[in-house]
């Protein structure tokens, strides 16, 4: 109900290819760039196990908000 009162007050449109599928592939991608690279990421290995992996959440995030970034087209108010 609450999702129809703000919908008359707000005007949305409904894009899957902008809200599912590009964050989709992007976050695919970012994932395939990770392991590509995590070759490289072999000098954390003497970490503890919480850190190396908080270390390999982080690349991977960082690697995905670029992409989103850089994929963005900003579109003019109607």
């Amino acid at each position: 109900m609450s999702f129809l009162a703000v919908k008359r007050l707000v005007p949305f449109r409904w894009d899957s290819a902008n809200m599912i599928v590009k964050p989709t592939l992007l976050l695919l991608v970012s994932i395939g760039i990770y392991l590509a690279f995590s070759q490289a990421l072999d000098c954390f290995g003497h970490l503890p196990v919480f850190i190396e992996t908080a270390i390999h959440i982080t690349l991977i995030s960082m690697c995905y908000m670029g992409l989103l970034l850089l994929f963005h087209k900003k579109k003019p108010l109607p």
